[in-house]
């Protein structure tokens, strides 16, 4: 991927469809050429998005309601009963892009300009992110569940 990164034919080809061949994983780039004049700003935006709608546990249940420990226990995403497809997921974020960098930069501005000891900032702006991580899923049932964090 690199040597075509790095030469002046750049990417070639749109990539192979489907899933990665068994024990092999699909490596990805996105690139864009774009004359920006001298003295001249201009703004890239790239939009990576997702649907997976099916999630279902992977770790073993040792109580609850179920027919095997080896069998998986379907959580689903709630997203995915808000949004069909990822192409819906990514007309959304497309309308809503204004309000959503308005609303980080506010965040932004409010946490890192306050008068409080960088200490606290830091530590409250870490806390922040494992709502987007693996720590907290939001089921199809419409229930947050938190682990770990």
């Amino acid at each position: 991927m690199w040597s075509m990164f790095d030469s002046k034919d750049g990417f070639i080809g749109n990539g192979l469809p489907g899933p990665s061949p068994l024990g092999r994983t699909w490596n990805g780039a996105l690139g864009v050429t774009r004359v920006v004049p001298a003295n001249s700003t201009t703004t890239f935006t790239f939009m990576l998005a997702w649907h997976f709608p099916h999630r279902a546990t992977n770790w073993r249940q040792p109580c609850g309601t179920y027919r095997s420990l080896q069998l998986p226990i379907y959580l689903g995403n709630f997203y995915a009963t808000l949004y069909p497809d990822v192409k819906s997921v990514l007309q959304d974020t497309l309308n809503k892009l204004p309000d959503y960098q308005r609303y980080t930069f506010a965040f932004r501005d409010c946490m890192f300009n306050s008068t409080l000891p960088w200490q606290l900032i830091d530590s409250a702006a870490g806390r922040v992110s494992p709502l987007r991580s693996p720590t907290c899923m939001w089921t199809a049932d419409a229930r947050l569940y938190a682990f770990e964090g």
